[in-house]
């Protein structure tokens, strides 16, 4: 057994600080923070995902592996070897949760940094055309 760090209750000893009674709370109080400030939930939303997104982008390369690109707007996540959808799809993670998820397990190997439309290229024609010339 262990201590809730918010209410002092006994709770079962997991992985969270709370006990699920101030977690619950906390979540209905943050659904409220949200419906009331939705403009500051904007920016703050925005502001949490780039900073996610920066982070993974810098761990797996600082720009497009294929063309160099470095323009942060511009740059994706790439299965070296193909078959992002249907990896998304056995995680059922996409956006967001994908970045998260390949933070979580420790940016496994096997994915590279590439701009969209090398990313495109390779998914639609398997090659990009800086690669085919």
């Amino acid at each position: 057994m262990g201590f809730c760090s918010r209410c002092h209750q006994k709770k079962p000893k997991d992985r969270w600080k709370w006990c699920e009674a101030c977690r619950k709370r906390q979540r209905l109080a943050a659904q409220q923070w949200r419906l009331v400030h939705p403009e500051e939930s904007k920016v703050y939303q925005r502001e949490w995902y780039r900073a996610v997104r920066a982070e993974v982008l810098a761990h797996c390369g600082k720009g497009c592996a294929c063309c160099g690109e470095q323009t942060f707007e511009f740059l994706t996540i790439d299965h070296i070897d193909g078959g992002g959808r249907d990896h998304r799809d056995e995680v059922g993670k996409r956006g967001t949760e994908f970045l998260r998820w390949l933070r979580k397990n420790g940016y496994p190997k096997g994915y590279q940094v590439l701009c969209y439309n090398c990313n495109m290229a390779r998914g639609y024609w398997k090659v990009c055309p800086h690669q085919s010339r």
